[in-house]
């Protein structure tokens, strides 16, 4: 994930803003805000107490319990 979003600066600029369409106690989603203007949507589920999948730019990430 990290990857993805240095890829995203380097082709945008740096991350500038956040806008939030949804927020839940298990559920986030919305587009990051680039110094150029573009938006990038992306999505973040908390899946259980300790698992969370991440969508960024159709780009999908998934984190576990135990996860380096």
């Amino acid at each position: 994930m990290v990857r993805k979003h240095r890829s995203l600066e380097l082709s945008y600029g740096p991350r500038v803003n956040r806008e939030v369409d949804q927020l839940t106690d298990t559920v986030q989603t919305g587009r990051y805000v680039f110094y150029d203007g573009t938006k990038v949507s992306y999505r973040a589920e908390l899946r259980n107490e300790t698992d969370v999948s991440v969508d960024v730019d159709s780009e999908n990430f998934y984190f576990a319990e135990g996860d380096q």
